[in-house]
């Protein structure tokens, strides 16, 4: 095996025209009100990609990418987007973006970034997997 592996370089977000990262924004913004409205806090994150032109100028072009809400849940952070009429979550869910509202309840409910349910001990057992050392004496 080499030294140095070769690393396949990440995929670039697509720029998007301004007004169509500006739509997602609005979009996005609703959806994170709705969210503050159950309880969950989120912030907004807008990039914009800059590329340096020099020569030749065959780069691709420097412009905003899509906005993404980090959601703070209980288990962990979420991040979403808004693609058409749609909230796609980095869990793999996707609501529709028709009502903001109803997109965050089913959220909240589904129980996307909620922590892992913590597994109840074994009788006899304390709450490190052990047996209860001297619980009387003989």
């Amino acid at each position: 095996m080499p030294d140095c592996e070769q690393r396949q370089p990440m995929p670039r977000p697509p720029v998007l025209a301004d007004h169509e990262a500006s739509r997602r924004a609005a979009q996005l913004a609703d959806l994170r009100s709705a969210l503050a409205a159950q309880g969950i806090s989120s912030v907004l994150a807008r990039t914009r990609r800059l590329v340096l032109w020099g020569k030749p100028r065959d780069y691709e072009p420097s412009g905003p990418t899509d906005p993404q809400p980090y959601i703070f849940a209980p288990g962990g952070t979420e991040i979403a987007s808004a693609s058409g009429g749609t909230y796609l979550f980095s869990s793999g869910s996707a609501y529709p973006a028709a009502d903001p509202l109803r997109a965050a309840r089913r959220f909240a409910q589904s129980g996307d970034g909620a922590p892992p349910a913590r597994p109840r001990p074994a009788l006899g057992t304390d709450w490190v997997g052990t047996k209860a050392a001297n619980q009387g004496t003989d």
